[in-house]
């Protein structure tokens, strides 16, 4: 019979093999019930819940660790399962920071990306400056695409308050003259999550007040003025998409280029515009990149953040992602995701499972097959998600982190689309 004192200690083991399977339990739950998304039954990881569910109640009933040696055996065991979940891929397969993706720094990159940042918070010639966006009592986010004579008649209806909507925004489009002064805008955003971003609001509110205002002046006949008050944001969505390093701001510009290239479509259809005036419009639509270049690159920006911020930065951990803030984990679930980051978060997996999802879809969004980009991507998307054993964390991570890529190559391949239709009736 063990002494009181090893007694003692045998408990003790046999509590921690209890803590530990249950920690087990839980992780796997976990990943059913967050990963479990296809519609599939992942038997594996419902018969690893049972096994050590089983074992815990057989144990307690048969008394199975009673004896030393039994203890040792499970100790063994449940050691070997946990060094097979922390043991992580050999290497990244797809090494990729926002420098590798590139492309070279433009001439002016930092004044320019500066400019960017003029109305958001962070760095930057008087950086964070206040917008209020004018107030109207018509929607100029309203327009309907599919209806575009109906929409003219609505400005009509509303000429006198966006004249005075647009004197108001003479600090705004300033902002974009300025921007427009370069021949590309840099961006020299870092990966990391809290980096200030060009915000969304001035850049969307002066940009549609541009259009009302370069389409009414179509409504009047005035095409080379309509144009000459267009083009310069047309210019500016150019000029920042090519060096992007967030998918925001490449967004950012393509919801711009849709905008702006229908505005462009109505003045050329419903008003005289001269030669000179059509060449203007014709060089700034011939784009500043390759489209195929600019959507494959697309599609690997947020996998070069990711690897450089979270795949491959040792500081940053697993409990970070869990409460979406860098570098302020706090909390009882951030805390316990920091602690079990080695466990629940392999670095080089998780990288190389977001690589095999991305590649391989960037490769066909440069070739223009959406049909085959979304078939594809639903199906790694599912693989990824059958609620697996090991980098749980890292798996879950991923399905966080990435975008709905199908909505957003199917927005940039139909602003593709137009700017090459516009571009041919043009030449016409």
């Amino acid at each position: 019979m063990d002494k009181p004192p090893l007694v003692i200690l045998r408990r003790l083991v046999i509590v921690g093999l209890v803590l530990a399977s249950l920690l087990l339990v839980v992780i796997w739950t976990s990943s059913l019930i967050f990963l479990h998304l296809d519609g599939r039954v992942p038997l594996t990881t419902y018969l690893a819940v049972g096994l050590i569910v089983g074992w815990l109640i057989l144990a307690w009933r048969k008394k199975w660790l009673a004896s030393w040696r039994n203890v040792l055996i499970a100790v063994g065991a449940l050691a070997a399962v946990y060094v097979w979940m922390g043991w992580d891929d050999p290497v990244f397969t797809h090494p990729l920071t926002l420098a590798d993706l590139g492309p070279v720094p433009p001439a002016g990159a930092e004044e320019s990306f500066a400019l960017t940042l003029r109305y958001s918070a962070g760095p930057g010639p008087s950086g964070g400056l206040p917008f209020k966006e004018p107030r109207l009592t018509i929607n100029v986010f309203d327009h309907d695409p599919k209806n575009p004579e109906a929409w003219p008649k609505e400005l009509l209806a509303h000429r006198a308050e966006i004249d005075a909507a647009w004197e108001t925004l003479a600090p705004e489009r300033g902002w974009f003259a300025a921007m427009d002064r370069f021949e590309l805008i840099g961006d020299q955003t870092s990966a990391r999550f809290d980096a200030p971003l060009i915000k969304y609001l001035p850049f969307r509110v002066t940009i549609r007040l541009a259009c009302a205002r370069a389409t009414l002046l179509a409504t009047d006949g005035k095409g080379d003025e309509a144009m000459e008050v267009l083009l310069p944001y047309l210019r500016v969505c150019f000029k920042l998409e090519p060096a992007s390093r967030t998918l925001v701001r490449s967004m950012i510009a393509r919801s711009g280029l849709g905008t702006t290239m229908r505005t462009a479509s109505y003045i050329v259809a419903h008003s005289p515009v001269s030669p000179e005036r059509k060449a203007q419009l014709a060089a700034v639509l011939a784009g500043k990149g390759d489209p195929a270049v600019l959507a494959r690159r697309l599609l690997l920006i947020e996998y070069a953040r990711h690897y450089e911020e979270v795949f491959n930065n040792r500081d940053f951990k697993f409990g970070q992602l869990a409460s979406g803030q860098n570098g302020e984990a706090n909390g009882f679930v951030v805390g316990l995701g920091n602690r079990l980051d080695r466990l629940l978060f392999l670095r080089r997996a998780s990288a190389n499972l977001q690589a095999n999802l991305t590649y391989p879809t960037a490769d066909l969004a440069a070739k223009h097959d959406l049909k085959g980009f979304a078939e594809l991507g639903s199906l790694l998307f599912r693989q990824m998600n059958n609620a697996p054993l090991k980098n749980t964390g890292g798996v879950m991570a991923t399905v966080l982190m990435l975008p709905s890529y199908q909505k957003v190559m199917e927005h940039f391949w139909t602003v593709e689309d137009n700017r090459v239709k516009l571009l041919a009736e043009l030449k016409q």
